[in-house]
């Protein structure tokens, strides 16, 4: 290579080229999990929400890493973040769980839960509040929210009446003592598109809830449950009037109750012969 003022000149452009690369390539560097957890592993970093409530922004490394998403990165999720973040004092926007979740994303939405929100319920459960947000975990692991196990307690931070109700209940009873065929939340009120089915139709909780269980000869087998309940109650005048169309029949839980189901022996019991006339008179007075 020569030497000279033209030399000179295009090493000088080719020095500011690379140098301008070099600042792209730094200001297009991708925020790193760690350069978040310098903040957010700080225990007490908090935020006051709207509402006046202090909000913790604390994440638990050791949780985020055993959880479902462990190998997802802090602003594959939040890709709302940038690194101006937090200088430029704009909190983070939810996180769109829809952006790989679709399918569950539209059957929520469909859900009482996904209805409510969009008529504006702000305090409708989303996504994080039955999952976790950092400590997300498969169904299957005892410490999941969604365990069975964990169901009616995660449900019941907003239903704490059905919670309770469902403890002392046959079912809720049977699964404390280990019965996993015993039926919990979602057993009953589906998954993500969640049913509230007081406001249902009345003939879906005898056809399509109690029976899923009630119908069962495997069920009726194990547990030596009588195998005729669903049969005879749609030959009853109840069940035919449900067949034909009435809205106003009983169905199972009009007698036995929804959440708190009891045995007949028990004199709390909506069938107890003390409180059948009372039962009954709920509709026949």
């Amino acid at each position: 290579m020569g030497s000279g003022p033209n030399t000179a000149a295009h090493l000088a452009v080719l020095g500011c080229a690379l140098a301008t690369l070099s600042g792209s390539a730094l200001a297009a560097a991708p925020i790193q999990d760690s350069d978040c957890l310098l903040c957010h592993e700080d225990r007490e970093l908090t935020k006051t929400n709207a509402r006046g409530l202090t909000i913790s922004l604390y994440v638990d490394a050791a949780s985020l890493f055993w959880s479902v998403h462990s190998t997802n990165t802090c602003v594959g999720c939040h890709n709302d973040i940038t690194s101006e973040h937090p200088d430029n004092e704009v909190p983070a926007r939810p996180v769109d769980c829809q952006r790989c979740h679709e399918q569950q994303a539209l059957t929520y939405g469909a859900s009482v839960h996904g209805l409510a929100l969009k008529a504006g319920r702000a305090d409708s459960a989303s996504c994080k509040d039955c999952h976790g947000s950092h400590e997300v975990l498969r169904g299957s692991s005892r410490s999941s929210r969604l365990h069975f196990s964990q169901q009616a307690q995660t449900c019941g931070a907003c239903h704490d009446q059905e919670e309770r109700d469902w403890a002392v209940s046959v079912h809720g009873s049977a699964l404390v003592a280990g019965v996993r065929d015993a039926p919990t939340c979602t057993d009953c009120h589906s998954e993500h598109k969640i049913e509230a089915l007081s406001t249902g139709v009345t003939r879906k909780i005898s056809e399509d809830v109690c029976s899923r269980c009630h119908a069962s000869e495997r069920i009726s087998t194990k547990f030596n449950l009588p195998a005729d309940r669903t049969r005879t109650f749609f030959e009853s005048y109840h069940g035919l009037a449900s067949k034909y169309g009435s809205t106003l029949a009983a169905n199972c839980g009009s007698c036995h109750g929804y959440h708190k189901v009891l045995p007949s022996s028990d004199p709390a019991s909506t069938i107890h012969r003390d409180n059948l006339a009372k039962t009954c008179g709920q509709c026949h007075p």
